[in-house]
């Protein structure tokens, strides 16, 4: 077995077909300002609306190619967000300005004859599909209301419920039990919850930009300030995600401060996270890991994707070289995540496959024997909390992974580096690797303790 971690280490040291966790590996070309997209359950295809052709465009994941669907050319006016029935066998599309829902056959790629959601809806945004696949519920920014489409037969439900308590709602996100939908408000500054049993809109005293504020610990003075020069300096909302343990809620808080805000889905309230405010530049959406663990979250000014994790709702690492990417997808496998770049009208491919090390810790030690001293780092760390399964472990000791210092089995959680300088306090970075050599970003620690 060691023999083997070693012969793929090297192969991965050589760099023959592996590749590093949270790095662009393809860039599929062939759009027109494609702003939004979603990955077929089975994850073998992706969905892509593009705005300035009001086409759908289908890329095969296994060659990340683009297919011929002449059927998805000028099906729409503006589309403006796409989910997929959990079967995998339809696409429903928010088409703005024809006030519509248009509906593809996965399996053909054709438009399906859908008369009672044609003109129906009043300046759809979002839309989001029912874990169970029943219902698509549609947000109208235009009147302020959401509808329920029943998908068994693609009409429209009567739910007098929803006809208020939204100002201009431009996202919605279901949990994963689809108990709730929650609503993003551009008017309001609020987030909707709705009760998917009653589609009636659930109070929420704890959603709102003041109860935001509160949460934050401003003075009064403080408060005062940013009410004076409007709530949308704390609270104006882009998108919302459920992490897919239907724990918590991530907004990209885009138009405001550069934030990404956290609700807790249990409690209704907001969660302070210092760590994940002002960090951005232009959050626009969020994807997390089929873990839960890590978010990835497009910035459509920068020109980049950070990354959070979500254990401790801090960034801990940015990813460059996209063209205002708008929506992010994760395929359901956790390998790989798609971003839909509206400045270049094309789609990046990143590979997430590989986890960092949990728990990566070093102190100083000391070994005596007679009149010498072994002054030794020892490490320690834990494995990663997904992804796929590690094979074995590269230690460094910089930043840009050229200084090896050692590669051990997966099976090993620890190691020794002997014969260092006791003054001086060593950096380590560490990544895991996986059978076929491709490995993740580095965890850091600082050694500067004693044992």
């Amino acid at each position: 077995m060691y023999k083997k971690v070693l012969v793929i280490a090297l192969l991965w040291l050589q760099g023959l077909s592996a590749y590093q966790s949270n790095t662009i590996v393809d860039t599929i070309p062939g759009f027109s300002r494609p702003l939004t997209l979603a990955i077929t359950p089975n994850g073998q295809s992706v969905y892509v609306l593009s705005a300035g052709t009001n086409s759908a465009n289908v890329i095969s994941t296994a060659t990340n190619t683009l297919l011929t669907t002449p059927g998805l050319n000028g099906i729409f006016n503006v589309p403006q967000s796409v989910a997929i029935t959990p079967d995998g066998q339809y696409a429903y599309c928010a088409s703005a300005n024809n006030n519509s829902v248009v509906v593809i056959a996965t399996a053909t790629n054709t438009e399906v004859n859908t008369p009672a959601l044609t003109g129906a809806f009043h300046g759809p945004s979002a839309l989001a599909i029912t874990p169970n696949g029943l219902y698509a519920y549609v947000a109208n920014s235009d009147n302020s209301t959401v509808n329920v489409i029943n998908i068994s037969n693609n009409t429209i439900l009567t739910t007098p419920g929803l006809n208020s308590g939204f100002a201009a709602p431009d996202f919605i996100a279901i949990t994963p039990n689809g108990q709730y939908a929650y609503v993003t408000n551009l008017f309001s500054f609020e987030l909707s919850v709705i009760n998917t049993a009653s589609n009636t809109v659930f109070p929420t005293v704890g959603l709102s930009s003041s109860s935001l504020y509160e949460e934050s610990g401003m003075t009064l003075g403080e408060i005062f300030m940013y009410a004076y020069e409007g709530l949308e300096e704390v609270f104006f909302p882009q998108s919302i995600t459920i992490t897919p343990n239907g724990a918590y809620g991530y907004i990209a808080n885009g138009l405001s401060n550069n934030s990404v805000v956290v609700i807790d889905i249990a409690t209704n309230t907001f969660i302070l996270t210092p760590g994940l405010t002002g960090v951005f530049n232009g959050p626009v959406s969020i994807a997390f890991t089929p873990n839960s663990r890590y978010g990835y979250v497009t910035n459509a000014v920068g020109g980049t994707v950070s990354v959070i994790d979500t254990l401790t709702n801090t960034v801990i690492g940015t990813i460059p070289g996209f063209s205002k990417p708008q929506t992010i997808a994760i395929t359901p496998d956790g390998q790989y995540a798609y971003v839909a770049n509206a400045g270049n009208n094309t789609v990046s491919v990143i590979f997430i496959g590989v986890q960092p090390p949990l728990n990566f810790k070093g102190c100083k030690a000391k070994n005596v024997f007679l009149l010498q001293t072994d002054n030794i780092s020892s490490l320690t760390w834990s494995a990663p909390a997904g992804g796929n399964t590690p094979v074995a472990y590269a230690i460094y000791r910089d930043a840009v992974l050229t200084q090896l210092v050692a590669i051990v089995p997966a099976s090993q959680t620890f190691y020794y580096d002997h014969n260092r300088n006791p003054n001086i306090d060593y950096s380590y970075y560490i990544v895991a690797v996986d059978a076929i050599g491709n490995t993740s970003m580095p965890s850091v620690t600082l050694v500067t303790q004693s044992c």
